[in-house]
């Protein structure tokens, strides 16, 4: 197990961990896929394994791509191989603790953000292994030069939270975090099998890792050391020979549906040289905060610099840094002349990195509306690392003008796309990616043909092949940004048609579906359908639409589709027991690496005064909301060994100093330690923690503390209300862990029986066990 250390700071969206000398138990990972016509279809496999004397309940927040659709689970034990379901989330909670109180292997996964998952896996018996597989169906996104990439997570960076209370689920979004380098630890080995037609002599390139390449009918992938870290991004990228401006559909029907579904692939035409573009009004806001610091900020600035060459005399232009306040170039937008954007770039050159990440203020800094006539564009860089991207999703449904677009750029290893992709889609504009050893240019030319005037506005899906579409709202075709459009589709085919209009007319493109047979095509196009359907109730959700209301209509189409969604969720059980359920078992929070770039120190998980030598060019940026920037600190530091493509991150400067907390923070209470006390009158306090609970059935999970726990269940407990009042509970005794002496660290379940509903939250369970009283805080 892991020994766990309280986080340094409020607000740092992490917890700093030690291996404590123990095997970790999760062994190995492996991603299998295939991708074909802007599709990928994902199998990702994690091998757990339980090397000790007791049974095994291990928790994995599990970052997922944020633009998948999590379409299956599935895990093998012994010679036995068990399918998951898709259920509503609290029933599929309730499944999982009733395996666990009967002895039966399990695994859930509940999704918390759109590309953070939190899975458990349990009743591993002693000295055997569980193989997990995950579904994924996932969108590729197109990046210009005519080409695809697909990027898949591999690590969960810890986000920055603000202030005590801000974010409602901050516990189950903190992390734990590996203390120092990981030798012998996971590592994450590739197949991808490209099926697409590449250009002649193109290779796949990766921007993330060394790759081997085996040319063939079907391209093949695999990581050129065999394995690597899960410290960062798996990306790959590839030219495609034959996409050209118009209209692509990929369509499939699941047997025993009596319609089908089609994704549209829309190549926006040529930029046409003689037609004017309208002026813009430019805005950039750069995220400064501490994370940025290094080669993040580096290519976020000359990312800057690129659109502001871009620009021309009759254009204007705002920058706005941020990090713990913002600060603008100047007190409002200038026109963008000759001497102005020589002025920004010598603004953008000497920003340094420092400070929170309070993106919310930022935004509502920059989205004051502009002249009605221009064409406002607001272009945000960042690496994403927040808890709150609710927040910052609202502002920008709220107050962005309806003439204006907002693009988002993502810097970093490890980009928190639940925050880029969602921003973008809300500001009606495109999301681009840079990682820390790409050209910066590159993505800055994606980025300069999407700020330009949309190619074609007010798009349409019609004909007598469509039911509906996925999204009200289909995206603007902007320039090097072709739209990805889900839609359903009559099984007997038909006519499809996409309607907009350019600045020069009409623009409209037809293809004409056959008829689609039961079985054909990728379930993928059904998955991603779904998942396009939940992203506009998400958006619904962040503008402010009642969260019962929205989360019932999540659920229907997360039930409908058979994808995980905030509301419906994945869980397998097996049938049979696969240990004794009344033995104690260990409970192993599994936790991540650092990301390829972030350090301890950086992240709020290692206060800067203890830190010892930590590596070089991250601020503590996450240790909570900072007061102001001080004076620059020189430290021994070190770098963690990285495979390539790497860089050498500068000095950090400044040390944060934490605001007040704006509201209180309903946080789970912390037993304190207390020694074990002998005799009659001995009282103890230990930790527990929920796993199930329903009106008249509780189970709750108690860790034996300092000393081990001797262990004999009473008939009844008494249960402390939030209210004050005290409730008495039975104890199931041949659902609850049995008799005897638990080690130290070891976990006990406790399973109660009630007469009445609670009209309270539970506060402590008040228990006599052997000589001991036992006061259990939940």
């Amino acid at each position: 197990m892991t020994m766990r250390r309280e986080m340094s700071e409020e607000g740092s969206g992490g917890r700093l961990v030690a291996a404590g000398g123990r095997e970790l138990p999760l062994r190995d990972v492996r991603l299998e896929a295939s991708a074909h016509a802007g599709i990928a279809r994902v199998t990702l496999v994690q091998r757990f394994a339980n090397p000790a004397a007791e049974p095994l309940r291990v928790t994995y927040a599990l970052g997922l791509p944020a633009d998948a659709a999590i379409s299956g689970t599935a895990f093998t034990i012994g010679e036995h191989r068990i399918v998951g379901r898709i259920d509503r989330r609290a029933a599929a909670r309730e499944r999982f603790e009733d395996a666990m109180i009967e002895g039966r292997a399990a695994v859930l996964l509940e999704q918390d953000r759109a590309n953070l998952f939190q899975q458990e896996v349990g009743n591993v018996p002693a000295g055997a292994e569980v193989t997990v597989e995950i579904s994924i169906d996932q969108p590729l996104r197109w990046i210009g030069e005519g080409a695809w990439e697909w990027r898949f997570p591999t690590v969960v960076p810890p986000r920055y939270l603000g202030a005590q209370g801000r974010v409602g689920d901050a516990d189950r979004v903190a992390v734990d975090v590996l203390d120092g380098p990981t030798e012998g630890g996971p590592r994450i080995a590739l197949s991808l099998a490209i099926e697409d037609a590449l250009i002649d002599g193109a290779l796949p390139e990766s921007t993330s890792h060394p790759i081997v390449v085996e040319r063939g009918a079907v391209t093949r992938v695999a990581l050129a050391q065999g394995a690597a870290a899960l410290d960062r991004d798996v990306v790959l990228r590839w030219r495609v020979a034959g996409l050209r401006p118009g209209l692509e559909v990929a369509a499939a029907r699941q047997p025993g549906d009596l319609g089908a579904y089609a994704l549209l692939t829309v190549i926006p035409p040529a930029q046409e040289g003689s037609i004017e573009p309208v002026a813009r009004d430019l805005v950039v806001l750069l995220d400064t905060s501490g994370s940025m610091d290094g080669a993040p900020l580096a290519r976020a600035k000359a990312l800057a610099a690129a659109l502001v060459r871009s620009l021309s005399d009759r254009d204007r232009l705002e920058l706005v840094e941020f990090s713990s306040a913002s600060r603008r170039w100047k007190r409002r937008a200038v026109e963008a002349n000759e001497a102005a954007r020589r002025d920004a770039l010598q603004w953008i050159g000497v920003l340094r990195a420092s400070g929170g990440t309070e993106m919310r203020e930022a935004m509502i800094e920059a989205l004051q509306p502009l002249s009605a006539s221009s064409q406002r564009q607001v272009v945000i860089v960042t690496d994403g690392h927040i808890g709150f991207e609710e927040e910052v999703v609202r502002e920008v449904r709220d107050r962005l003008p309806p003439g204006s677009r907002l693009h988002s750029v993502g810097v970093g290893s490890s980009v928190n796309r639940a925050l880029t992709r969602p921003v973008a889609r809300a500001g009606r504009g495109v999301e681009v990616i840079l990682d820390l050893a790409e050209d910066a240019e590159r993505g800055a030319a994606r980025l300069v043909a999407a700020t330009r005037a949309p190619l074609v506005v007010e798009l349409s899906v019609d004909g007598d092949a469509v039911v509906e579409s996925a999204r009200r709202t289909p995206p603007d075709l902007l320039a090097g940004a072709p739209a990805l459009m889900p839609v359903a589709v009559r099984a007997e085919g038909g006519t499809i048609r996409v309607r907009g209009r350019t600045s020069s007319g009409a623009f409209v493109q037809k293809v004409r579906l056959p008829p689609v047979s039961e079985g054909s095509g990728s379930a993928a196009v059904r998955s991603l359908f779904g998942r396009e359907r939940v992203e506009d109730l998400e958006m619904d959700l962040a503008a402010g639409a009642d969260l019962g209301e929205m989360e019932r209509a999540i659920e229907e189409v997360g039930l409908r589709f058979a994808i995980a969604t905030r509301a419906t969720s994945w869980v397998a059980t097996s049938d049979e027991p696969t240990i004794d359920p009344r033995v104690p078992y260990r409970q192993v929070t599994m936790p991540h690496e650092l990301p390829y770039g972030l350090s301890a120190q950086g992240l709020g998980l290692r206060p800067a005064a203890t830190a010892g030598r930590t590596m070089a060019g991250i601020l503590p940026a996450f240790a909570g909301a900072i007061a102001s920037r001080l004076a620059s600190v020189d430290e021994d530091r070190e770098v963690f060994a990285c495979s390539a493509p790497s860089y050498s991150p500068p000095a950090r400067t400044g040390a944060p100093a934490p605001l007040p907390p704006s509201q209180p923070q309903e946080r789970r209470r912390v037993a304190p330690k207390a020694p074990a006390l002998a005799g009659p009158t001995g009282r103890r306090t230990l930790q527990g923690r929920f796993l199930s609970k329903r009106p008249l059935r509780i189970a709750v999970a108690v860790e034996a503390g300092p000393g081990g726990l001797d262990w004999a269940p009473p008939r009844s407990v008494q249960l402390r209300l939030a209210d004050g009042t005290m409730v008495e509970a039975s104890v199931e005794a041949s659902a609850s862990t049995s008799p005897g002496k638990v080690l130290e660290g070891r976990n006990i379940r406790l399973v109660l029986t009630l007469e009445a509903a609670l009209g309270s939250e539970i506060e402590i369970i008040e228990l006599a066990s052997g000589t001991e009283v036992v006061e259990v805080v939940l």
